[in-house]
């Protein structure tokens, strides 16, 4: 308080009491699967890209925003393999669901990111930001894949870093500069300091 008078305390202690009681909620949730049988369940009820979240409707759409961690990534194609495969592609028409059923920020850096290239990555990332979603924790390169990402909401700002165990479905045996990857820790450390 600039001039220590009781009057200005109260208005600070008062300011910053109304600061203190804002409350965001989100959920964290594991993997979001929008390709292989999930694909195929949504294509079945007319591409209803709704389908996979309904059954939690109300509590997805009670928080500020949600998080999760996208597990198949969009290649721009809409085709899909709905039996067991491993290799996963979103088709573009299930991008909605993430949008309605309020997921601001997902996770990008995970083993399947690789599943349709590096150019489908890329353009994960930046169909999510046009649609007003941030992708964490892949990029061109490795400095910005470990860049975290702050979502605001309400005047609170939530600081997000991606990163994973493995690069490609591999078992974490191959590595690239795309994704972030969990035994960098010392740039996994600088990545919280600076976030």
């Amino acid at each position: 308080v600039s001039d220590g008078s009781l009057e200005d305390y109260y208005n600070f202690s008062q300011s910053q009491k109304s600061q203190d009681q804002t409350e965001v909620t989100f959920f964290a949730v594991g993997d979001i699967m929008l390709s292989r049988n999930v694909a195929g369940q949504m294509a079945k009820n007319q591409n209803d890209s709704f389908w996979p979240f309904r059954a939690l409707e109300d509590e997805l759409h009670s928080t500020d925003f949600n998080f999760g961690n996208l597990e198949s990534p969009f290649s721009g194609r809409d085709d899909f393999n709905p039996s067991g495969s491993l290799v996963f592609n979103a088709p573009t028409w299930s991008l909605p669901g993430l949008v309605q059923y309020n997921f601001k920020v997902l996770n990008l850096a995970n083993n399947h990111a690789f599943d349709q290239g590096l150019e489908a990555l890329l353009y994960t990332k930046k169909l999510l930001t046009e649609n007003g979603l941030t992708g964490l924790g892949v990029v061109a390169n490795l400095d910005e894949a470990f860049r975290g990402q702050v979502y605001s909401v309400k005047g609170v700002r939530v600081g997000f870093i991606g990163a994973s165990y493995a690069s490609e479905n591999d078992g974490g045996a191959s590595r690239n500069q795309n994704v972030a990857r969990i035994e960098d820790t010392e740039k996994l450390k600088n990545s919280i300091a600076d976030l």
